[in-house]
């Protein structure tokens, strides 16, 4: 006849409980890890979207200005505006781009800040349909009737009766 197995003796039983708590805390410990990882994945990317800064423009901006943005790893937020919106942006471009030639030193930034000028210069005349041959004359005969910038003069002021 078989015998029958032994039974388990205390020490057989606190051995399986051990390996039985190291499981359970094995298999714990893995699921924390786990979460701890996906919680700092979370916190990592809400820290980087908490840390993207919003800067404010609000300004007419070149064409080509939205993909130079996203090249550079920023997300522009813009919008195309009508023809009453952009003429008006256009002279508050045209009075920036003027503010950042007063504050030009160098020729390359003068060289610039003109070059943006002109640009505007040109848009602005084709928004109100005018040619740059009619915007040569006009210059040509104020030129002829208050005279140019030659003489560098500076107005003081005026005394008048």
């Amino acid at each position: 006849m078989g015998s029958s197995p032994a039974a388990p003796t205390k020490l057989d039983i606190f051995q399986i409980q051990r390996r039985l708590i190291a499981a359970l805390r094995a298999a714990i410990s893995q699921d924390f890890v786990q979460k701890r990882f996906e919680l700092r994945s979370v916190i990592a990317t809400n820290f980087k979207k908490e840390k993207m800064k919003k800067i404010i423009y609000n300004k007419l901006i070149r064409d080509k200005i939205p993909e130079i943005i996203e090249k550079s790893g920023g997300t522009p937020k813009i919008h195309k505006l009508n023809k009453t919106e952009f003429k008006k942006e256009l002279a508050k471009k045209i009075l920036e781009e003027g503010k950042e030639l007063y504050k030009a030193k160098s020729k390359a930034d003068i060289s610039n800040e003109l070059s943006d000028l002109l640009e505007l210069i040109y848009v602005i005349a084709k928004e109100n349909k005018l040619s740059l041959e009619r915007l040569e004359n006009a210059r040509i005969e104020k030129n002829l009737k208050r005279g140019g910038f030659k003489k560098q003069l500076f107005l003081e002021y005026v005394e008048e009766k």
